[in-house]
């Protein structure tokens, strides 16, 4: 008797459980964790796996070193089974707690990230180094950066709306080219 008792008090607890942590369309209470919170505490490798910047010194109208602006792309990794498409990317890039360089894009045309794989985001222009290009040009042999970002997307073949705030990633890989003219 003591068993099943135990077993029905194990399957209702886990019966309130799985209700409690199913989400609920247009539902949000105060304690329900941000998206961004769970994905930082596992320590996913984040939705952003590559950071490809871009700096032109041969342009006077769009010379890296006068007006601080560079054109940047990164790779969007989708970790779930379902389609993501971003809308939006507010990204902040950081090394050592100083901001280097940070960007804010609507794509017009949105990026369609399939279940389970990587997609490019295109160009973003006009991303601006907050130091300036001189002092940038020190951490680019490192490689790598700090990523602060709010992502706005949408899921799956009900264009779900998600918006990911406070996401954190450490150590993104990062590539340069330097467009000399």
């Amino acid at each position: 008797m003591a068993r099943l008792t135990l077993f029905f008090i194990s399957l209702f607890a886990l019966f309130f459980l799985c209700a409690r942590l199913v989400p609920t369309v247009g539902a949000s209470t105060l304690d329900d964790p941000p998206i961004a919170d769970i994905i930082n505490t596992l320590e996913a490798d984040g939705l952003i796996s590559h950071i490809h910047i871009t700096i032109s010194v041969y342009d006077f109208k769009l010379d890296t070193l006068v007006n601080n602006r560079v054109t940047l792309d990164f790779d969007a990794k989708n970790p779930v089974a379902t389609e993501l498409t971003l809308d939006r990317a507010t990204v902040t890039g950081t090394l050592n707690d100083t901001v280097w360089v940070t960007f804010d894009q609507h794509f017009n045309q949105p990026v369609v990230v399939p279940s389970l794989n990587t997609t490019n985001s295109g160009p973003i222009p006009n991303a601006s180094l907050t130091q300036g290009a001189i002092p940038f040009l020190d951490i680019i042999p490192l490689g790598i950066l700090d990523l602060n970002a709010d992502l706005f997307l949408h899921a799956g073949s009900m264009d779900i709306p998600i918006q990911i705030t406070g996401l954190k990633q450490t150590s993104v890989p990062t590539t340069y080219d330097l467009l000399l003219g």
